[in-house]
Parts: structure tokens; sequence; C-alpha cells
């Protein structure tokens, strides 16, 4: 197949069952696809699945395509919706959940970047709703802010020992909340909070 095909060359042979266009086609985008993948899954195992799922798709649905189209943003948004539907049914899955948000406390900025400034301060009033006034206080002072312990007793007028007793009741209050919503997204936007 000639390297120098254009993607709407290679769409309407695709189209036709071809399977060389489909290989020029997987070579052209597998990278940037896989290099997407990464961004959102963190794992490179899960990330290489994914990759092949999206092709599959692709050749499954290959004579549906539109040439006139971009084949690059098509191929994007079959890979967005299968990493939400894989997202999706981990939610479902306690195991994996756990395992998951361990790994997420440490890399959470693609899940951020996806959420709009004011969806997530719309979040983080709901939930800081649940706490006491004064533990909502010391929640935001030391999480929101980012003061320390020290600095938020001194403001406070109580110990440092009761910000971490106030902390440690918050954080299981919060996770316990997110838990049951299911919302993998803001369970991990909360752990980085926690943190």
């Amino acid at each position: 197949m000639p390297a120098d095909l254009t993607d709407r060359e290679l769409v309407l042979l695709l189209k036709k069952g071809d399977q060389s266009a489909f290989e020029s086609l997987y070579n052209r985008y597998k990278y940037p696809i896989y290099i997407k993948l990464l961004k959102f899954v963190k794992a490179t195992a899960l990330a290489e699945d994914l990759l092949h799922d999206v092709f599959t798709r692709i050749w499954d649905y290959r004579k549906g395509l539109d040439p006139d189209k971009s084949f690059q943003a098509y191929s994007y948004r079959v890979a967005e919706n299968l990493v939400i539907d894989f997202f999706r049914k981990a939610a479902l899955d306690e195991r994996f959940r756990q395992q998951f948000l361990t790994q997420a406390t440490v890399s959470y900025s693609h899940i951020e970047e996806t959420l709009s400034q004011k969806e997530q301060k719309k979040l983080i009033e709901t939930v800081l709703d649940l706490l006491s006034p004064q533990c909502r206080e010391v929640f935001r002072l030391c999480k929101v802010e980012g003061r320390s312990y020290d600095e938020v007793a001194n403001m406070l007028e109580i110990s440092p020992h009761t910000i971490s007793n106030h902390l440690v009741k918050a954080n299981k209050l919060i996770r316990n909340y997110l838990a049951k919503e299911k919302d993998l997204a803001l369970l991990i936007l909360f752990v980085w909070f926690l943190a």
C-alpha cells in the first residue's frame, strides 16, 4: 500500500474490506491513540488492550465509516468511548475500584482536566456539606487551601491533634459517600484532595 495515500483514500478502500488499507491506518494512528489511552488508564497493558479494541471496532464498523470525515477524530472518539465504558464497568467492580484508587492517588490530572471548575466546586461543596462546621473548616483550610496543621491549629485555637482527628473523620466520611455514588471520576478527584 503506497504510504502517500490520504486518510480519505484509505477509508474508501477500508470500507470495501481492504486489509492493507486497514493496516496502513493502524500504523499511522496506533502510537497517537496508544499515548491518548495511556494518559487515561495509566497502565501499559490496559492501554494496549484498549488499542486493540479500538481497531477491532473500527474494522467491525468499517462499512459505516464516512470518508469525508476525519478518520483521526473518529478513531479518537472510539478510544474515548472505550475508556468511558471501561471505567463504567470498573466502577461496578469493587475490587478493581479499590486497586485503581490506590494507583489514582498518584496521578489524577487527566480526570481534573475533564471536569470543569464549576463542576469541581459544586462537587466539593456537596460533599463538604456532609461535615460538621468545624470539621468542614479544618478540611477546607488544610486540603483545599493547603495550610499546615500547625497554622490551622493556631488559626482555630485548637490542637494539631484535633486537626488530625477532624481530617481522619472527614476523609472517612467523604470516601464512604463517594463510594456509594459509584462515580469513579468524582471519587478519584476527591482521593487527590484526601492525599
